[in-house]
């Protein structure tokens, strides 16, 4: 079994691809974002701190993606 096919909420049944693709595809922008695509954490809860981590590092590796660089053309 893959890393990614693994279940992270064995509750409700979500894998840690799941999570990655609520935010990836379907514009999760946070955990609470997660939660309610995917529903997980929403049983016992035990899965929550995996899940929030989840979620931190994608979305830190998210934001990387958006930084812009400011270019100075000059009128040299």
């Amino acid at each position: 079994m893959s890393e990614l096919s693994k279940f992270i909420c064995n509750c409700k049944c979500v894998s840690k691809s799941e999570i990655l693709s609520s935010i990836r595809k379907k514009g999760a922008n946070s955990f609470s974002d997660v939660r309610t695509i995917t529903l997980a954490t929403t049983g016992c809860g035990r899965c929550k701190s995996d899940v929030e981590n989840i979620v931190n590092q994608e979305m830190k590796k998210h934001s990387v993606r958006m930084m812009q660089f400011k270019i100075d053309f000059g009128n040299d």
